[in-house]
C-alpha cells in the first residue's frame, strides 16, 4: 500500500474524481495511512473501505473531506480501530464522518462497546460512534474540527466497557462494565453502572429521563 501514498489522483469539485468502492472488501488490510496526503477535491469516496473486515488502523487527519462524498466509507469495517490489536483512526480538522456508516459497523455499534480517545490535552473522551460522528459531522463545526492543537488525535474502539454521552450535556457521560476491572485506581465489578462528568465540565447536569427507555438509545 505504500505505492498508493504517492498516487497522483486528479480531482476538483468542477470534476471529481469517483473512486467508489476502490478497496472495498480488501479483507487482508489491516492498516491504511496513505489517505493522509492525498488532495481530492469533491472526490467520492463511497464505499472506499466498505466490508475490509481486517481494517483496524486508518489515517485520515490531513485528508479534507469537506467537499467529498463518504457515504459508507467504513460500512462493514468490523475491526476498526481495534484497541487490542493497537488499532486506531486518526482524525483531523477536515475530518468528516457524517454517513461513511462507521457507526452502524458490525461490532461497532452502542451495544458493543465504546470510541475513546487518551490524553490530557484536549482531555480524554470516550462515546457511541454516533458521538464520534457529532465530533467531526462536516469537517467544518464539530468540536473535534475545531481542534487544531494538536494537529490530530486518535480514537480506539474499546470492547470491555460500554459507554456513551447525554443528549442534554456532552460533558455528562454513562459508563458500564463488562467485566471486573479497575478503573482510575478503582475495582468496579461486571454490571456496575457509572454516571459522571469531565473534569473540566463547569456543567454537569442533565435533564434525560430514561423510564421506559433504554440505556442504549
Amino acid at each position: 500500500m505504500d505505492a498508493l501514498e504517492k498516487w497522483a489522483f486528479v480531482s476538483s469539485v468542477a470534476d471529481p474524481i469517483d473512486l467508489t468502492g476502490f478497496l472495498s472488501g480488501c479483507t487482508a488490510l489491516e492498516v491504511a495511512d496513505f489517505l493522509k496526503d492525498w488532495v481530492l477535491p469533491g472526490a467520492n469516496l463511497s464505499e472506499f473501505f466498505a466490508n475490509s473486515t481486517a481494517l483496524r488502523t486508518v489515517d485520515i487527519h490531513k485528508l479534507d473531506m469537506t467537499d467529498q462524498i463518504v457515504v459508507d466509507m467504513f460500512a462493514g469495517c468490523s475491526s476498526l480501530g481495534d484497541a487490542a490489536k493497537g488499532g486506531f483512526i486518526r482524525l483531523g480538522r477536515y475530518t468528516k464522518l457524517t454517513d461513511t456508516g462507521i457507526s452502524s459497523a458490525p461490532n461497532r455499534t452502542t451495544r458493543d462497546g465504546m470510541w475513546v480517545r487518551y490524553g490530557e490535552n484536549p482531555i480524554g473522551w470516550f462515546g457511541s460512534g454516533n458521538q464520534l460522528i457529532q465530533l467531526y459531522p462536516d469537517g467544518v463545526s464539530g468540536l473535534g474540527n475545531q481542534i487544531t492543537d494538536p494537529e490530530f488525535l486518535d480514537y480506539s474502539w474499546d470492547n470491555t466497557r460500554l459507554g456513551g454521552r447525554f443528549d442534554s450535556n456532552p460533558n455528562a457521560w454513562w459508563m458500564f462494565f463488562i467485566n471486573d476491572t479497575r478503573y482510575e485506581g478503582e475495582d468496579m465489578k461486571a454490571g456496575t453502572l457509572l454516571l459522571g462528568a469531565d473534569r473540566t465540565a463547569t456543567n454537569k447536569e442533565v435533564t434525560e429521563t430514561f423510564a421506559g427507555r433504554s440505556v442504549y438509545a
